[in-house]
């Protein structure tokens, strides 16, 4: 069975433990500071750690390279399965 749930992330208390959470993060704007993204992915990787069962995996859709590379160093219990990095020519 699949439930979407969408909820505050910040402060989002489930009865069990979810085998998967599907994300796609915002990036950096001029209404989202570097520093607020950052936040953004830490907040995901943290509360991932006490959401997730054993064995789950995050689908985490973003282009914030560096926040992510960040948070894999911090967060040990994650590791890296897959990168699809798709180039987008914007040329008109």
């Amino acid at each position: 069975n699949i439930h979407y749930i969408n909820r505050d992330f910040a402060d989002f208390k489930h009865d069990y433990l979810f085998d998967e959470i599907i994300t796609n993060m915002p990036t950096k704007s001029k209404n989202l500071s570097h520093k607020a993204v950052d936040a953004l992915y830490y907040l995901l990787f943290k509360r991932g750690e006490e959401l997730l069962a054993k064995g789950g995996i995050m689908v985490v859709y973003g282009n914030e390279k560096i926040a992510m590379k960040k948070c894999l160093r911090l967060f040990k219990n994650y590791k890296l399965l897959n990168q699809i990095i798709k180039d987008i020519n914007l040329n008109f």
